[in-house]
């Protein structure tokens, strides 16, 4: 049992690195990107990643989920599995860029925005041929491996990117070196297999396709609805020709992402330990309760901060060009507490197999989205599309929170929110009183103030770190 745990661990260890230094360099990335193009090139490129992000999702289908856990189960089949997974999405993966080639002449974003897509959307889809290998790793519980492709290729993407942009100043050339980083993963994702096991001859198996299809169709809708909220904003704000709202929406988007990151890892860490403990419900409320007060208290106060702090921020990152963002990464700030609460939601939903709940839930959370999309984006814009994903992720956080307490789930809400609003209140309160101090200074004094009431108001105690620890794995 002990071995296992610290397996977890380790691995999640592995997966969170991989992720992390991945997410570091392509955010490098674009920041460099951004200030030397501007608001409409990179509003061009977040359009193309969400055009290819949608396109992807049918590659994948939901059937990776699946060889992992025939993987898991038999080791052995493992290449011979990947070999045919691999064979049927290189195919649904021509077809989809061939739909991508006949999107781009539809399109009326000009010739460099043609390319931008055809670019981006080639990433996209080689990106997620080469998932299949990762998934294997996650399988055989060698996560170093697919953490290693995951950063090995952004670093790639951050190497060639900058080495493209600085030789000719053309954003579609210095965009390449996505495609090429992802050929570079799927090409050192099969070696690495063929190293470790045996090589995966890519085939196609039509019976084994079609049985596992019907059986990921549920993870295939599940996944598609997060793919549909996560791009088709972008897309719709895209639509009205206006490349330089879509990069603005970006610029705040993408900061909120890095922001949000420590979050997904802490999901990702939890969610084993909640695995464990279905078969123990009062326990599993426990761990539910404590570590959603742990979310809210990492999410408020970091929320509070980028909002009050929200226009020095965006100039600092993508320079004085990009200042309207501030609104939009304002908003988007906001949406990072509701947003904590319900990926933990997610988890505990998952765990305890309430898939159908979960995908009512999300369907609800999609329909809220394109409903208000289409009242805020036709008159806010960019700022707009971010009162619509405030909104979106709102909706979801009661409904999930509701349907929770129904389920035996009761949460108590008070001791979990006093200590990170004490903090927020905190950090306000010396924020204004501090208008005339240097911004460094200024700085420290809100986050001690913030620090403070959240000690005084026992946001924090000792036994929620070492609860941590031992969600880690590092006390049992």
């Amino acid at each position: 049992m002990v071995e296992n745990e610290r397996s977890i661990f380790r691995n999640t260890a592995f997966s969170a690195a991989g992720r992390g230094a991945g997410d570091l360099f392509a955010f490098l990335f674009l920041i460099v990107f951004a200030r030397n193009f501007g608001d409409a090139t990179l509003g061009e490129f977040a359009f193309a990643m969400a055009v290819g992000g949608i396109l992807a999702m049918f590659v994948v289908l939901g059937i990776n989920s699946l060889l992992v856990r025939e993987i898991a189960k038999s080791p052995a089949e493992g290449p011979r599995l990947v070999g045919a997974i691999a064979g049927l999405q290189l195919l649904i993966a021509v077809w989809m860029f061939g739909c991508l080639f006949l999107l781009s002449r539809l399109l009326d974003g000009g010739e460099r925005g043609r390319q931008i897509l055809l670019i981006m959307g080639l990433y996209q889809l080689v990106y997620t041929l080469g998932m299949v290998f990762k998934s294997y790793f996650r399988a055989r519980e060698q996560m170093q491996f697919s953490a290693f492709l995951e950063a090995g290729h952004k670093a790639l993407i951050l190497a060639l990117g900058l080495t493209a942009l600085v030789l000719t100043r053309q954003p579609q050339i210095a965009l390449l070196a996505y495609p090429v980083a992802a050929v570079a993963m799927y090409a050192a994702g099969f070696a690495l297999v063929k190293q470790r096991h045996a090589a995966p001859r890519p085939h196609l198996d039509f019976d084994l396709s079609r049985r596992w299809f019907l059986a990921s169709l549920s993870l295939f809708a599940f996944t598609a609805i997060g793919v549909l909220e996560l791009r088709a904003g972008i897309i719709f704000l895209g639509a009205t020709g206006n490349t330089a709202a879509v990069g603005l929406y970006a610029a705040g988007d993408r900061l909120i992402s890095a922001a949000s990151l420590l979050l997904v890892m802490f999901n990702g860490a939890v969610f084993p330990v909640m695995s464990r403990l279905t078969d123990s419900p009062a326990e599993l409320n426990r761990l539910f309760a404590r570590c959603l007060r742990l979310a809210v208290i990492l999410a408020l106060p970091a929320a509070t901060a980028i909002i009050l702090l929200r226009e020095a921020i965006i100039e600092l990152v993508f320079g004085a060009g990009f200042a309207p963002a501030a609104d939009v990464l304002g908003i988007l700030a906001a949406a990072m507490v509701p947003g904590a609460i319900n990926g933990l939601s997610t988890m505990l939903l998952i765990a305890r197999h309430r898939l159908r709940a979960l995908l009512k839930i999300q369907l609800l959370g999609l329909t809220t989205f394109f409903a208000a999309m289409a009242t805020f984006v036709s008159t806010g814009s960019f700022t707009g599309l971010a009162w619509s994903v405030l909104i979106v992720k709102l909706v979801i956080c009661v409904s999930s929170i509701s349907y929770l307490h129904r389920r035996g789930h009761a949460i108590a809400l008070w001791p979990i929110l006093r200590g990170p609003l004490a903090a927020t209140a905190g950090m306000v309160t010396a924020f204004v009183l501090s208008n005339q101090l240097p911004l460094a200074l200024r700085l420290a004094l809100v986050a001690a103030a913030g620090l403070l009431m959240l000690v005084v108001f026992k946001g924090v105690e000792r036994h929620d770190l070492a609860y941590v620890r031992r969600i880690f794995g590092k006390d049992r």
